[in-house]
């Protein structure tokens, strides 16, 4: 479920946040901006005729796209030129690098209106200890078509976070396509109790998409994270990797600053040999206590050109506690540091 802020193009600072489930008309010259970690951006200008940005229709059935083969028909959609994916505000009319966070920009032919849903099953049961194999499928909502081509989002078709409800595991793996085209992956649960699995992808024609996937394991669970301030660590220790982390005012709705400092534990001396991550120096993933939203996101430009010091833009939808974990690639090893940030509401 995004969230999307529609702005009058006649009063640009006018806006009203709304959630929407099922898709929705509104007015012509409408912007539509979709709230993520990088903020609201404008995704596209609507052409619709005779509707304000306060009235809607009630919701239409979803379009068969299917044609005689079953194969979905591709929308004759005309190129928004070229985004970067992360950061949607960054555009330009040439292929390039996103000037904040060095990601290939992706030429964007977003049919807006193409919603998906997703397909999660965990193979004989998911007990906490053993291995299981998760098989994932991504379709388009309505026809049930699967989805055959992704734009790939640091270098990876899919990348796939799953957090547990007491936040003590959290993974960031990335499944592998077979034959058939599902994304299957063996994984195993550390303890029992419900796991919260975000998909981040970018289907090809459509536009990026964070869905989500309640999974129970069979087990012995752990304990839900209070949401005191009292409990927020700001450095963490990973194999002779110390991690500070800082951030500025955080208000729900507002960008937040984060930055992470990395330095050696011994010496102090900032780490030097840091190694890109996924095409990128550094990846963040955060979540409110409850699991209900994700946001994933990557450090500025400056991360980029010196590792051991990485900033963050972030805006959290809503107050409360927000779990995050930054990783970061050293000697050929995937490093986790778990921090946390509490939000306050907007004034």
């Amino acid at each position: 479920m995004a969230l999307l802020e529609i702005a009058d193009v006649a009063k640009p600072t006018a806006r009203d946040p709304y959630r929407f489930t099922d898709p929705v008309v509104i007015g012509k010259g409408t912007r539509i901006l979709v709230g993520g970690s990088a903020g609201c951006s404008v995704i596209a200008t609507t052409e619709l005729e005779g509707l304000g940005p306060s009235q809607r229709e009630p919701a239409r059935a979803p379009e068969d796209r299917r044609g005689s083969t079953g194969r979905a028909i591709e929308p004759a959609t005309t190129s928004l030129g070229y985004w970067c994916p992360m950061h949607p505000e960054v555009q330009a009319e040439q292929p390039g690098t996103c000037e904040r966070c060095a990601m290939a920009l992706v030429n964007v032919r977003a049919d807006l209106g193409r919603r998906y849903e997703w397909v999660v099953e965990a193979r004989s049961g998911a007990r906490a200890g053993r291995t299981t194999s998760l098989s994932l499928e991504v379709r388009e909502r309505g026809s049930m078509t699967p989805v055959e081509r992704f734009e790939r989002l640091h270098e990876q078709d899919l990348h796939l976070f799953i957090v547990s409800e007491d936040h003590r595991q959290f993974d960031h793996v990335h499944p592998g396509r077979g034959l058939n085209g599902r994304f299957t992956l063996p994984w195993t649960p550390s303890q029992g109790g419900r796991y919260k699995l975000f998909g981040d992808f970018f289907p090809h024609g459509g536009a990026p998409q964070m869905l989500q996937h309640l999974l129970v394991v069979g087990g012995q669970g752990g304990r839900v994270p209070a949401a005191s301030a009292s409990s927020v660590t700001s450095e963490h220790t990973r194999s002779g990797v110390r991690a500070r982390f800082e951030h500025g005012p955080a208000v729900s709705g507002e960008t937040t600053r984060l930055t992470v400092a990395l330095d050696d534990s011994k010496t102090g001396a900032a780490v030097q040999d840091l190694q890109p991550y996924l095409g990128s120096a550094g990846h963040l993933f955060a979540a409110p206590t409850d699991l209900d939203e994700g946001l994933h996101g990557h450090p500025e430009a400056t991360g980029q050109s010196d590792p051991a010091h990485q900033t963050f833009e972030v805006r959290f939808p809503r107050a409360g506690r927000w779990n995050v974990w930054v990783q970061v690639k050293r000697r050929n090893a995937v490093l986790t540091f778990p921090f946390a940030v509490v939000v306050g509401p907007k004034a």
